[in-house]
């Protein structure tokens, strides 16, 4: 979803790439990879508020995906 709503927001599809976009974040609501990187193409501050409500859900979740070393 992610990847085909990046190739949409490339080709100018942006309403259609958004769609794209919230079905990932849907799929897979934690995922940092899915939703940080998509921020600045949705408009939204990768580094701002919107990572740190991210973050916020991430840790009350557990950090599922972290590993510790």
């Amino acid at each position: 979803m992610r990847r085909l709503a990046a190739w949409l927001h490339r080709h100018g599809h942006l309403e259609l790439a958004e769609k794209h976009f919230q079905a990932a974040v849907e799929l897979a609501p934690l995922d940092f990879s899915i939703r940080r990187s998509s921020m600045p193409l949705r408009g939204k501050d990768p580094f701002g508020p919107e990572f740190f409500e991210l973050w916020e859900e991430w840790n009350d979740a557990g950090r599922p995906g972290y590993q510790p070393t």
